[in-house]
């Protein structure tokens, strides 16, 4: 596991991983970008990352998120 703690004008980039990765929001508000598509996701939802699809994360608030590798 992972923990992020971001602050609203901080972003992790678009990028891959090689396997499926769940997010989930332990706190504050973030888009979650997956290939095209956008997520507004709030505290106490996730998402699957699917492996090989660039992703990135753009904080609306201050956010913690965990990642589970």
């Amino acid at each position: 596991m992972i923990l992020f703690a971001l602050k609203k004008d901080q972003v992790l980039k678009p990028h891959s991983a090689p396997m499926n990765t769940p997010l989930l929001i332990l706190e504050g508000t973030a888009r979650v970008t997956i290939g095209d598509e956008d997520f507004v996701l709030p505290k106490g939802d996730d998402i699957i990352l699917p492996k090989d699809i660039d992703h990135g994360v753009y904080p609306l608030t201050y956010v913690k998120f965990l990642l589970i590798k």
